[in-house]
């Protein structure tokens, strides 16, 4: 390897590798900050671990992650879907649950049925609000809407940058 300055004065070749080093692990840790990564429950608060773990009621957790400042976990129960989103001080900020349709109430199934119309299969995900989320696959495109208990449609605002170029009310990702 070269010098970095050509006139003798630069580093050698030990410490230009030692300065790319440490210009890649410092870009490594600044990465690590400001992106969503896995961690582990032994790694993660306690009052997270335990509000998790509690929530989860015996189940396995199979995947932990931190997002931003919550710690979201998910698992299995009866092969459905579960996850939760806690603090690092432990309060329960979402939680999630899939749900067999035939434990959605009629009217919501009737709902995601017309509004996701050439669904091959919707999965209803129920919402610590009480309202579901059906979310469906067609023509290769994941569409996603919000009912509330009664069948009607909730329009999400966090969610509203989605675009609705068909007109159907889905969001599409």
């Amino acid at each position: 390897m070269q010098k970095l300055c050509g006139d003798g004065g630069g580093l050698g070749d030990t410490g230009a590798m030692k300065w790319l080093v440490i210009l890649v692990l410092a870009g490594c840790g600044t990465a690590a900050t400001t992106s969503t990564h896995g961690d582990t429950l032994s790694s993660i608060p306690s009052a997270a671990r335990n509000a998790l773990e509690r929530v989860a009621g015996g189940a396995k957790i199979e995947k932990v992650e931190r997002e931003g400042e919550m710690y979201e976990a998910s698992w299995h129960v009866g092969g459905l879907e579960r996850e939760a989103a806690v603090t690092a001080q432990g309060k329960l900020v979402e939680m999630e649950e899939e749900v067999a349709s035939t434990q959605v109430p009629p009217v919501v199934r009737a709902a995601a049925v017309a509004r996701l119309a050439n669904a091959q299969s919707i999965k209803f995900v129920k919402l610590m609000t009480g309202n579901y989320e059906a979310e469906a696959i067609i023509d290769g495109r994941e569409h996603e809407i919000t009912l509330a208990p009664d069948g009607k449609q909730i329009e999400d605002a966090e969610e509203d940058d989605d675009d609705d170029d068909d007109g159907d009310g889905a969001k599409h990702d």
